[in-house]
């Protein structure tokens, strides 16, 4: 096989194997708020969020919630504050049950949503999945600073090796995402608000579960096999 021919087979074959379901994303369960608040809990779980039937990123429904920061401490990146939470108690039974799952048997590498807040400065997100309420789970970074007043997609890796990881909470991936329950989202408890009494407004809308979208290592490693086994057939074969 000529060099040529070798690379064109290799991209060929690379493309053909990312193309199948296997290393296309899939969202797993979304949650839209369409006709609800699907029983999401809002902060302190005094009360379920409130469903908003027009206005969301898609201009559709969502849900939306209060949070104040008053008496709560800031400038860590472990200081947080919940804002929305799926619980998995028969009260609440949240979005049904969808987030009570095995993340592991299910490929779940990723949670996303849509997020607005009326807070003055952009906020950092956080997802947080847990076994149960009050138990140990891992808290991820969700990606990009928010800005007020605009519908911004947030994404965490919730992978065994994700980079986003903000705390494990003495906690193993092992023993918290076979078993997840508890799904929350909230913010970096921003700096100066502590001494503030004022609820923001915060929204959310298309909280996704979704396998992991292919990266372009992952492009590059199937591209050099299929060229090392090309390579290894033409050595076998003897031929041109």
């Amino acid at each position: 096989m000529h060099f040529a021919s070798q690379i064109i087979w290799t991209l060929g074959f690379a493309l053909v194997v990312l193309s199948s379901p296997a290393w296309a994303a899939t969202d797993l369960f979304v949650e839209d708020f369409t006709s609800s608040h699907a029983n999401w809990a809002n902060y302190n779980t005094s009360a379920p969020l409130t469903h908003v039937a027009s206005g969301g990123p898609d201009l559709g429904a969502f849900a939306s919630g209060p949070r104040p920061f008053l008496g709560l401490p800031a400038g860590g990146p472990t200081d947080v504050a919940v804002v929305f939470r799926a619980r998995p108690e028969t009260i609440w039974n949240s979005s049904g049950g969808a987030f009570v799952r095995d993340y592991s048997a299910d490929g779940i590498g990723v949670v996303s949503a849509f997020v607005r807040h009326n807070v003055p400065d952009p906020l950092t997100f956080f997802v947080r999945v847990a076994t149960g309420p009050g138990s140990p789970g891992h808290v991820y970074a969700a990606g990009v600073d928010v800005p007020p007043n605009v519908w911004t997609k947030i994404s965490a890796d919730v992978s065994p090796d994700s980079p986003q990881l903000l705390s494990s909470e003495g906690s193993s991936w092992n023993a918290v995402f076979p078993a997840a329950r508890h799904l929350q989202i909230g913010v970096v408890t921003p700096l100066g608000y502590a001494g503030i009494a004022t609820a923001y407004t915060f929204d959310v809308d298309q909280v996704t579960l979704s396998t992991p979208e292919p990266t372009a290592a992952a492009l590059a490693a199937v591209g050099f096999v299929a060229l090392a086994c090309s390579t290894r057939r033409r050595n076998r074969g003897g031929g041109s």
